[in-house]
């Protein structure tokens, strides 16, 4: 039924074959492009773009489609364009069915944004039009509403395009696709037939006749004719059959899609949308900011950490190396569900405590997108399941307790860097708390971002490594 609706529109009726490999390019340029009305740019452009600027490669060159309201870029690498301006086709789309209360999804119980044509044939026209003008080997749609907190890899659409699929999607079960990040390779064979295909389906009105009346469906419909022809191959990155795949796949390691109105009012994606530890959990600042760095300078392929917690901390470290093209192995040792009162009180833990299950999930995200990483996680005190471990890297942020330390710094001395959390300054028993006993004698380097305790006090991270760190390294 769909082939014989969207048959008489495609740009072609013969069947090709699929296309050969071709080189990727780890950093070949790459256009992202979005759309804001007013009163969105209002509400959340300002993360979206504050974002863009601190975690984005330079590689990756932002356009925004601003409809109906003026804005000026003040970075070189971000374009603005006057949506209806630069967008004719889009404008006569609009105006022919401006009369048609349905087209803009008046039903007759109300309102329905299903079917509103309108609305959402922007972001459609905007792709068609990017993907004509653009000299980028990638391009990627992202929504407005998306605000990243982790650097995004240089790499980032090679890696997830690796096997020369044209396009890369979020399918759902038993529902369209979330279309809030759509990579597409320009370099296709196919990609000038798909995206006029996608734009007649507007020209040629034959979005009313499918099931809903947004981009969604019109992409899908596209994707589902060109896979069926097997002139084009696509990867569904929801891996976890998520309702919510953008925050529980890929994307979701470096970004928040705040969907629906009561995420963008508090600014981020409700808790309850998540399979994966929420990274908004989790704080990257403060001595944290100290890891990168450091993991950057020595590029570890074995990493073993001790207090995984939400596996966040985990992610960080592996993407450095991975991004340099190194298999990483990571261990993770943590009581993860299996804590109870008494051991929190014991090891001074205030923090609240995720499950085996959530971390694993998120830590399979980062193997979807790079084949080379794998993953242990060991649940348990560490007292009694941390034994005779080596790694290039070692990060010790699990009990706070002397003896949980030294135990578990005891079990890793041969490692070639250890990172120890919890040296402590101020008011605290450090004969009962902290590393300072434990690394007392040996040559160590105190870090110098200190974090201040609840009741007193600072902490900070030391280093146990026979060589120096450059100067510069942690400025």
């Amino acid at each position: 039924m769909l082939k014989q609706l969207l048959g008489s529109i495609l740009s072609t009726k013969t069947t090709a074959p699929l296309s050969p490999e071709y080189p990727l390019g780890q950093n070949a340029p790459i256009k992202v492009v979005t759309s804001f009305n007013a009163a969105g740019f209002n509400q959340y452009g300002g993360a979206f773009l504050e974002s863009f600027e601190r975690f984005w490669p330079q590689n990756f060159q932002l356009d925004i489609y601003a409809e109906e309201f003026v804005f000026e870029s003040k970075s070189p690498r971000i374009e603005v364009f006057d949506l209806h301006a630069e967008i004719p086709k889009l404008r006569e789309f609009k105006r022919r069915h401006a009369a048609n209360p349905a087209a803009s999804g008046r039903r007759p119980k109300g309102y329905d944004y299903r079917f509103d044509a309108l609305r959402f044939a922007n972001k459609s026209y905007v792709m068609c039009n990017a993907s004509r003008c653009s000299t980028a080997r990638y391009l990627l749609w992202l929504d407005g509403d998306t605000r990243s907190f982790l650097d995004i890899p240089t790499n980032f659409l090679s890696q997830i395009l690796r096997s020369g699929d044209f396009l890369a999607y979020l399918g759902r079960i038993g529902s369209h696709t979330e279309t809030g990040f759509l990579p597409f390779d320009l370099q296709h064979p196919c990609a000038k037939d798909f995206f006029s295909t996608l734009e007649n389906i507007y020209e040629n009105d034959t979005i009313f006749s499918l099931r809903e009346w947004h981009d969604c469906e019109a992409i899908d419909a596209c994707r589902a004719i060109f896979l069926a022809q097997g002139r084009i191959t696509a990867r569904n990155l929801n891996k976890l059959n998520s309702a919510h795949p953008f925050i529980n796949s890929i994307p979701g390691l470096f970004m928040d899609h705040m969907k629906g109105p009561d995420a963008k009012e508090i600014g981020a994606s409700n808790s309850t949308d998540y399979l994966i530890p929420p990274a908004s959990r989790v704080s990257f600042g403060g001595r944290y900011k100290q890891l990168r760095p450091l993991v950057r300078h020595f590029k570890p392929c074995e990493i073993l950490e001790v207090g995984t917690w939400s596996g966040w901390r985990a992610v960080q470290m592996a993407l450095i190396s991975l991004e340099s093209g190194l298999d990483v192995r990571y261990k993770g040792f943590d009581v993860f569900e299996d804590f109870t009162t008494e051991f929190d009180a014991k090891e001074m833990n205030v923090k609240p405590h995720f499950s085996k299950k959530e971390v694993k999930k998120l830590l399979s995200i980062v193997a979807d997108l790079y084949p080379k990483f794998s993953f242990e996680l060991v649940q348990g005190d560490t007292n009694q399941t941390l034994k005779d471990e080596t790694a290039d890297f070692v990060f010790l942020d699990g009990g706070h307790s002397f003896e949980t330390i030294l135990n578990d710094f005891e079990a890793v001395k041969n490692s070639s860097v250890i990172l120890l959390d919890d040296y402590y300054a101020g008011p605290i028993d450090t004969d009962k708390f902290g590393c300072n006993r434990v690394i007392q004698g040996l040559p160590h380097q105190v870090l110098p971002i200190a974090d201040p305790v609840k009741g007193g006090g600072t902490t900070q991270f030391a280093l146990v490594h026979s060589v120096p760190l450059p100067p510069g390294l942690l400025s």
